[in-house]
């Protein structure tokens, strides 16, 4: 993700985090894995890509929200991931900085 300030200089460096909001598109929720059950909440891993290490990094977790920005509850998870008119879907995480950033769940490594 990228962002400019008000002289087009593109910012990448933030003095505090800041809210950011993914749109989870109904082909990707199928990867939509809680990663901390047990609290209430549907929590996703954040991933960053790290140039210098030339990989993903696991940065964090982001939340499952509804269009109105609501925590969509863990309980929603088979849901969520199975029926694709369960509405519009956003993972709300904090961003430190603005770089490459990736929801996901990792894969198994190919045999």
């Amino acid at each position: 993700m990228t962002a400019q300030d008000a002289a087009g200089r593109q910012i990448t460096a933030l003095s505090e985090p800041v809210s950011v909001y993914f749109y989870i598109p109904t082909t990707h929720r199928y990867y939509l894995r809680d990663v901390s059950p047990g609290n209430g909440l549907y929590e996703v891993p954040m991933y960053l890509y790290d140039e210098e290490q030339d990989t993903w990094v696991r940065r964090g977790t982001g939340i499952v929200v509804d269009a109105d920005y609501q925590p969509i509850p863990e309980s929603d998870e088979d849901q969520v991931t199975a029926d694709p008119d369960y509405g519009e879907l956003f993972v709300k995480f904090e961003a430190d900085h603005f770089s490459t950033w990736n929801v996901d769940h990792p894969l198994p490594p190919c045999r």
